[in-house]
């Protein structure tokens, strides 16, 4: 599986956001896009997602649609608080078509990386912490059989624990999606292996052994 953009340009009130971006993401490695905040990250992300359309250049999905495409924000935006953990990962399945009985199996072909699920099943998600909130927001999205997974400011908000754990899933999961997260959180992306995709006054490129391609 893979996601290819071929010179897509974006503008917004004429002001260029987005200019000729060509990189592709790949199932089985992990892509960090880095930017300051503003450059163009969230427009991203939109495109990719199909929550917003190009002004023009292509976007290619081989193996999988838009509509497999899951993006994670930071905060609380993506479990509903007055929810058990349990809830919420059978409404995002069905959400997704799936059966009660495939939620299920899922589940347990899926627990071996998610090691906190029997603990936090039954537990409201306003009572989890920040960083299981995050946690439970990428199983239940990997569970829901999304195919890509972006994860908007991936540590936001987390303590160098949770950073540990969130890096330990990501390295699990990713031989099986496309990975795609979105960081200015410089330490945490030179701490992966990752290919590494900048913006820069609107122009984005893939990184190489440090030297721009």
């Amino acid at each position: 599986m893979e996601i290819k953009l071929e010179k897509v340009q974006k503008s917004f009130d004429k002001k260029q956001v987005i200019k000729d971006a060509t990189f592709t993401l790949k199932q089985g490695e992990i892509s960090v896009l880095k930017a300051p905040n503003g450059a163009g990250k969230t427009t991203v992300i939109n495109l990719i997602s199909g929550l917003m359309r190009q002004d023009s250049g292509n976007i290619e999905f081989d193996g999988l649609t838009q509509k497999d495409v899951c993006i994670i924000y930071g905060g609380d935006k993506n479990l509903y608080m007055k929810n058990t953990v349990d809830e919420n990962l059978y409404y995002f399945g069905v959400l997704r078509g799936l059966t009660k009985d495939e939620i299920s199996d899922n589940i347990q072909k899926m627990k071996p990386i998610f090691t906190s699920y029997d603990k936090l099943k039954n537990t409201l998600c306003e009572e989890l912490s920040h960083g299981q909130k995050r946690i439970v927001s990428i199983f239940s999205s990997i569970i829901t059989d999304n195919k890509c997974i972006i994860l908007d400011e991936a540590t936001e908000g987390l303590d160098q624990e949770n950073i540990d754990i969130l890096v330990n899933l990501i390295n699990k999961i990713k031989k099986d999606v496309i990975i795609l997260i979105v960081s200015h959180d410089i330490l945490f992306v030179n701490n992966l292996d990752c290919k590494k995709i900048t913006i820069n006054n609107s122009n984005i490129y893939e990184e190489v052994d440090n030297e721009i391609n």
